[in-house]
């Protein structure tokens, strides 16, 4: 299953959780280990506080990763509603989600509406740097030692963090912070 074009909702019972992709209504469990990892790891990349928080609580879990991620997905996108909650670019759309615990929880902005972690990795330097060079993502892949895929979700993460839209985008932001 790609992992863009995303909604998730409660289904009918109010028990399940549901992944609608594409018109199509999966449940979300245990099995979805595609997207119970790439949850986990752009929850740790991307919103590091809400990341320690949910590592807290869920750490001692036998299916912690599953744990982390049904409750992200609960706390920010159980509302069905016309806006993707993973739009077709990989960009997270936080929902107001009811919660009887509003005003009372302690994670509270951490876990819901967490706020975004901007700052690059050393990896996603190496590939800021290398864009810079104008290599192609597989140059920049073969010179890393990474996957050619990996290249270009950390092309996607850069852009997300940095808040620009091309790699004229990334260039400036490498000269403005002295990075090449």
């Amino acid at each position: 299953m790609e992992f863009f074009g995303i909604e998730f909702g409660w289904g009918p019972n109010k028990k399940d959780l549901f992944i609608n992709q594409n018109g199509g209504y999966n449940i979300f469990e245990e099995s979805c280990i595609d997207i119970i990892d790439l949850l986990y790891d752009r929850i740790h990349e991307e919103y590091s506080e809400c990341f320690i928080a949910l590592k807290s609580i869920y750490t001692n879990a036998f299916h912690f990763k599953y744990l982390m991620a049904r409750r992200f997905i609960k706390c920010n996108w159980s509302v069905s509603d016309e806006t993707l909650d993973i739009d077709l670019e990989g960009m997270f759309h936080f929902e107001f989600v009811p919660c009887p615990m509003r005003g009372e929880c302690k994670y509270e902005g951490i876990i819901c509406n967490p706020k975004f972690n901007s700052n690059l990795s050393d990896r996603e330097l190496e590939v800021v740097k290398l864009i810079c060079k104008n290599l192609p993502d597989d140059e920049i892949a073969a010179k890393l030692f990474i996957s050619y895929h990996t290249v270009v979700n950390h092309r996607r993460s850069i852009l997300r963090k940095i808040g620009a839209k091309n790699k004229q985008g990334i260039y400036d932001y490498a000269l403005k912070h002295k990075l090449i």
